[in-house]
């Protein structure tokens, strides 16, 4: 699954000589360290799941889900072609090879057919991690579907959890979140997959890469947590009773009951919005708005034009204090002229 960190994982492997390309994804913001992706088996893996995807199922066919959480595998037999071609290539390198790319993770049996000998690490993150590292990329699919990053999650690790335990021998299930604890990791990945490594460099090489600040962690009474919905929750313990290496979390002992978990999402969203960029783009009456409050000790936080339910929700939650909003949406505006036009703050 995306944002679960596979990048980390992969930076690992090649440490230990495991060649992943030489094209690669460039780093970016999101992921300064580098992504480890090789463009060309990228390239093919989003045309092979976007021409999977159903037309009319919304989703996120870049990652291969929509709504209707179906795939049109028979068509991907008109990529094998282009795959072996891919494949023959990189053995052409004459060392130990592989990819990473989390679209893998739908793709899997495709490529076994192709590649019998391969061996599959399989990596997986806490569900609420993945949804917050998600949000904060502020993709617009995202922020207009805030149940997505948590339902892709399940259906990804869904499909994870099925191929390992059909493919046990040659395969390694972790916990992203365990990993770095694990002492037995590089054990199991030479006794699994074949991967070996002076243990010394490794166990430097690890605490030298990894850092918390970029696999940030949610505290465990954060409401995320603490009120996962139970399917989410069942499946994040299936995946810890069956891994290799598994999390270590044990669960709160009495969840919360489930709320709105939409309406959650709405308050995280907000919680981690970043504050107005005076060098970005906007409407003129947000810039009128920013020259007023962008001030040393102001804050002022753009949750988007189209979500004034959102920022009617933000100014309820505000302290006192003077506040503006900036809406250009008539409808948006009247909503927040009624609810908040008697606040002499506001």
């Amino acid at each position: 699954m995306h944002r679960s960190g596979t990048s980390l994982t992969a930076s690992l492997l090649q440490t230990l000589g495991t060649d992943l390309g030489q094209a690669l994804v460039a780093a970016d913001r999101h992921n300064p360290k580098g992504y480890f992706e090789d463009l060309d088996f990228v390239t093919l893996q989003r045309q092979m799941l976007q021409g999977a995807c159903p037309s009319d199922g919304g989703g996120w066919p870049d990652w291969g889900w929509t709504e209707h959480e179906h795939l049109a595998v028979a068509g991907l037999a008109a990529y094998r072609e282009e795959a072996q071609r891919l494949i023959a290539a990189k053995q052409a390198g004459g060392q130990p090879w592989g990819w990473k790319d989390p679209r893998t993770t739908l793709l899997l049996d495709f490529w076994r057919e192709l590649l019998p000998q391969a061996r599959y690490l399989l990596v997986y993150r806490f569900p609420w991690d993945v949804v917050d590292s998600i949000l904060r990329l502020r993709a617009p699919v995202f922020q207009q579907h805030l149940d997505y990053p948590l339902r892709i999650w399940q259906y990804y690790n869904r499909q994870l959890l099925d191929f390992y335990r059909q493919n046990r021998h040659r395969a390694l299930l972790v916990s992203v979140n365990g990993l770095m604890q694990a002492p037995q990791f590089l054990d199991l990945l030479e006794s699994r997959l074949g991967v070996t490594g002076d243990r010394l460099a490794f166990t430097q090489a690890r605490a030298r890469i990894f850092d918390p600040q970029l696999l940030g962690q949610l505290p465990w009474d954060h409401p995320l947590v603490t009120a996962l919905p139970a399917a989410a929750r069942e499946l994040l313990q299936t995946l810890d009773h069956t891994a290799d290496v598994p999390s270590g979390w044990t669960g709160p002992e009495s969840p919360t009951p489930d709320p709105s978990w939409v309406g959650l999402l709405r308050w995280h969203q907000q919680a981690i919005a970043p504050p107005l960029d005076r060098n970005q783009q906007y409407d003129q009456q947000t810039l009128a708005v920013m020259g007023r409050v962008l001030q040393p000790t102001d804050n002022c936080v753009d949750v988007g034009a189209h979500v004034g339910s959102l920022l009617a929700e933000a100014l309820k939650r505000a302290p006192e204090g003077q506040h503006f909003a900036s809406e250009p949406l008539p409808d948006c505006f009247a909503q927040l002229q009624r609810e908040f036009g008697d606040r002499p703050n506001v």
